[in-house]
């Protein structure tokens, strides 16, 4: 495929000469979608308890790492110490911890994101995270506005090429309901 004059065209191969023929395109953003098991509601439930207990008990951020068994095809996250002060986080990657879970490497678990909130301010990925987040590739998502009844919710994917935007949805187990839902209301609980 090559773009002329901001129009797409397919090459065509015939027998004695090739052409190009104009495709169709749709100017959207690309996401990266997630293609085996879910993120399930029990985990996912879990992970925003321990955010809110943390900004409730702490008045400070906390971190979770998400891993992912590809032969399982499953997620686990994991809450490990960390050192909470306000708005910074900083945890220590204990395989302890990771022995206790059985979430070891030799059984196949890698990393593969993260989860931290910003308390009551809003959601967004800051140049502390960005950094931190840079060495681990996979979803990381940050929780904003713990004090309300709404959680905001900031997501991107780390992939070979650098930070994109994830379908958020294809991450997580939805109920069955959520398929009732035209897809132009979707875009407001994660999906672009």
């Amino acid at each position: 495929m090559i773009i002329h004059e901001e129009i797409a065209y397919e090459k065509i191969e015939e027998n004695l000469f090739s052409y190009y023929n104009p495709v169709e395109t749709v100017t959207k953003l690309p996401l990266v979608t997630w293609n085996k098991s879910p993120i399930s509601m029990e985990i996912w439930d879990k992970i925003t308890s321990i955010c809110q207990w943390t900004y409730e008990e702490h008045k400070s951020e906390c971190m979770i790492r998400l891993y992912y068994n590809e032969s399982a095809d499953v997620w686990g996250a994991e809450f490990m110490e960390q050192e909470m002060s306000g708005m910074t986080v900083s945890d220590e990657f204990d395989i302890k911890v990771l022995v206790d879970s059985n979430m070891t490497p030799e059984l196949g678990w890698v990393e593969a994101g993260s989860v931290h909130h910003h308390c009551a301010t809003g959601a967004f990925q800051s140049s502390t995270d960005e950094k931190d987040e840079f060495g681990c590739m996979g979803l990381h998502l940050t929780l904003g506005k713990l004090n309300s009844e709404k959680l905001e919710i900031h997501a991107r994917f780390l992939s070979p090429s650098g930070f994109q935007d994830p379908d958020v949805l294809s991450f997580f187990e939805l109920p069955d309901w959520l398929d009732e839902v035209p897809d132009e209301y979707k875009k407001d609980l994660g999906s672009k």
